[in-house]
């Protein structure tokens, strides 16, 4: 089983016991069914307008949380820590250098983002 699978079963489990949820839409290569071990999950989350959760709390509920940036149109994007990976890399046969990882985090730590 896919990692990515692992997070999209674990992001339904906790949409199905989130009852402030309104909705939830998958979309992507997992949802075509063209996903392989380098594909990226993609998923929209929707919750009434008088129960919307804290982004960062409810994010740090599927997985490791780095960085929590708010896009254009008001919704949270997630990051996950540099665990993560370096354990995908590692997998795949090779290392990332720290200094990406350094840069990552001066870019992500800018006033476009919550940390």
């Amino acid at each position: 089983m896919l990692v990515q699978q692992r997070l999209l079963e674990r992001v339904a489990r906790l949409c199905r016991d989130d009852p402030r949820l309104v909705a939830a839409l998958t979309y992507g290569s997992f949802v075509s069914g063209e996903a392989d071990a380098h594909s990226d999950v993609e998923f929209w989350l929707f919750f009434g307008p008088a129960a919307t959760p804290d982004a960062r709390a409810w994010l740090a509920e599927v997985g490791e949380l780095r960085h929590v940036v708010v896009n254009e149109f008001g919704a949270a994007a997630w990051g996950v820590g540099r665990d993560a990976w370096q354990q995908l890399a590692a997998r795949h046969g090779f290392a990332l250098p720290e200094a990406l990882f350094q840069e990552l985090d001066q870019r992500l730590s800018g006033p476009a983002s919550q940390s």
